[in-house]
């Protein structure tokens, strides 16, 4: 949050600058540049499309403004604060300010839902019926793999120091004519 926001946006009203689209255009170029690419980086790599997913916008109302850096994943939660009892065992990282709560037993996962390949990888117990086919696997949940959270409070000062530069940056443009 930005201290005197009220202040500054009659400010800039006084010399004929446009504070709301001003304010919205850095917020968003500061978040896109820092908080979204450190999710980006730090968002666990499959197949690419949680990471594609994370997007970023910056939202006005009345003189309030806020930057979000969010994604529509069906499955981002998951990956954020992790599932079952591996995720409560192993959640480092995840906001503080959120209280999950994790399903205690482990499920089965259907044997079409993935490879077997794919389930070896993630360490599931692969389950066969007594012919041998694989009919599912057993799992207690994945760790957390934070990369939203641990990117907005990586970033936070330097977002601020970021808007509040292309403040100064175009107070001094307004201020030469340009």
């Amino acid at each position: 949050m930005i201290d005197g926001l009220n202040s500054l946006f009659s400010k800039l009203d006084k010399l004929n600058v446009n504070a709301k689209e001003t304010l919205e255009k850095s917020v968003k170029r500061n978040m896109k540049e820092t908080v979204q690419a450190e999710a980006k980086l730090l968002c666990p790599d499959d197949i690419g499309d949680l990471r594609d997913s994370i997007k970023v916008k910056a939202e006005v109302r009345d003189r309030q403004i806020t930057g979000i850096v969010y994604t529509n994943s069906d499955h981002a939660a998951y990956v954020e604060f992790g599932t079952g009892p591996n995720g409560e065992a192993h959640h480092d990282g995840i906001s503080p300010d959120v209280n999950i709560s994790y399903k205690q037993e482990g499920w089965i996962i259907p044997a079409d839902a993935m490879s077997k390949e794919k389930a070896e990888e993630y360490g599931f117990k692969i389950i066969k019926d007594r012919g041998g086919n694989v009919i599912g696997y057993g799992t207690k949940g994945q760790y957390a793999q934070p990369f939203l959270y641990p990117a907005l409070k990586n970033n936070k000062d330097k977002v601020i120091n970021g808007i509040k530069e292309d403040i100064n940056s175009t107070i001094k443009k307004v201020a030469k004519g340009d």
